[in-house]
């Protein structure tokens, strides 16, 4: 049989976090056929704030206590990436990560003067547009659970989403929102569901106000044409009125205010709920709509754009030679400005090796939001994804910020 090899990569800050200049230990182990292997090397690079090469070398697993040492003399992001390669040639690559002086880092860009001014405006547009609420009923698969097609008006493309609700209900009930994450396709996929189990009012919505329900080459051609690329698009024009993201902003202040509209709603509990886009939605409804109680976010995008937090890790504004241009229109969208207006309980989940949602863009959204009601949970081993114990554990604090 063909050896198996493995590789784990484990640290001496376990939480995630360590002082400046405070050594920080990597400590990689590569098993073959789950037996230790000491004989090979493992080729390692950190990386700072994800982007800059801080180091580079090897590693002899003749060592039998292998590790990387590493400090940083100021708040930074550090990531180790460790490969090997095996005799047969199989390769492995772990990462692991570490904020230094986390408290410290702060968002690229400062908040426009004319920021809450923007924001009214476009308020004031969607205010001209009437809801013109239609919920149309779906099937399921028993009479335990409601479901409706839910479409209302707005600037630009409608909402469109799923709205579910226990069919069996006493007095009225709390509310969630749940914005999708990246991508072109329908509402309803997974979450709302589980919410409405619960006995809340749950609503997924898709970003685009698409038509929900349709066959997957429906969505797999507007992804591959007329929204292709549409996450980080009118960024770099200088003009925050032509950001794709003011629609999808719009539509997601609309869904908070039909949601509201509807009688089977507490008038209390309002939350929105959502992972890497879907979270980066979940702050500026936050922001938009002062009846919103609570904000739960995992991986969050849209955090310290400027500094390449998704969707704008590609282009790298803060090195872009659009870089003017981005400087005026991205902090018009970020998470750093929204939650810089937030006083209700926010809860966060970061992961520490994610390249698409950044570690110190997470960091300097949290630090930014005034709210004494926040809380960050950090994991050094975790990427873009969210483990389901994680979400539990959010799930949790939505629970426990209920207003009764």
């Amino acid at each position: 049989m063909p050896n198996v090899y493995r590789m784990t990569v484990t640290s001496s800050r376990q939480e995630g976090t360590a002082q400046k200049n405070e050594p920080v230990f990597f400590f990689p182990t590569v098993y073959c056929n789950e037996t230790p292997l000491y004989h090979g090397v493992v080729r390692w690079e950190l990386r700072r704030n994800l982007t800059e090469l801080a180091g580079e070398g090897e590693i002899s697993l003749e060592n039998r206590v292998p590790f990387l040492r590493c400090s940083s003399p100021e708040a930074a992001y550090l990531k180790g990436v460790f490969r090997f390669v095996s005799e047969e040639g199989q390769e492995l690559c772990q990462e692991i990560g570490v904020l230094v002086d986390p408290e410290e880092l702060k968002p690229a860009l400062e908040v426009p003067a004319d920021f809450d001014a923007f924001w009214d405006r476009q308020r004031k547009r969607l205010a001209s547009v009437p809801l013109h609420l239609n919920l149309r009923p779906l099937p399921t698969s028993g009479p335990e659970i409601e479901a409706f097609d839910l479409s209302a008006d707005c600037v630009g493309m409608p909402v469109r989403g799923e709205l579910l609700r226990p069919a069996e209900r006493r007095g009225t009930l709390p509310a969630i929102i749940v914005p999708q994450g990246a991508g072109v396709r329908s509402a309803g996929v997974g979450t709302a569901q589980y919410w409405a189990a619960r006995g809340f009012l749950a609503l997924d919505i898709n970003a685009h106000g698409i038509e929900n329900g349709r066959d997957p080459s429906y969505y797999r051609e507007l992804s591959e044409g007329a929204l292709l690329d549409y996450p980080a698009r009118g960024f770099d024009s200088g003009d925050p009125e032509k950001a794709y993201a003011l629609g999808i902003f719009l539509r997601m202040k609309r869904a908070i205010e039909a949601v509201a509209s509807l009688p089977e709603w507490d008038g209390r509990n309002l939350i929105v709920y959502g992972g890497s886009q879907g979270a980066w939605q979940a702050f500026a409804g936050a922001y938009l709509d002062s009846r919103v109680s609570t904000l739960a976010a995992w991986i969050p995008a849209g955090s310290d754009m400027f500094n390449g937090g998704w969707p704008c890790q590609g282009a790298m504004p803060c090195r872009s030679d659009r870089r003017a241009e981005y400087a005026k229109t991205l902090p018009y969208f970020d998470n750093c400005s929204f939650a810089s207006r937030l006083r209700i309980p926010v809860g966060i989940i970061a992961g520490l090796i994610d390249n698409v949602c950044k570690a110190d863009g997470v960091m300097a959204v949290y630090n930014s939001c005034p709210s004494e009601k926040k809380e960050l949970s950090l994991h050094y081993q975790m990427g873009h994804e969210t483990p389901e114990n994680l979400r539990t554990a959010l799930d949790a604090f939505v629970m426990r910020n209920l207003q009764q």
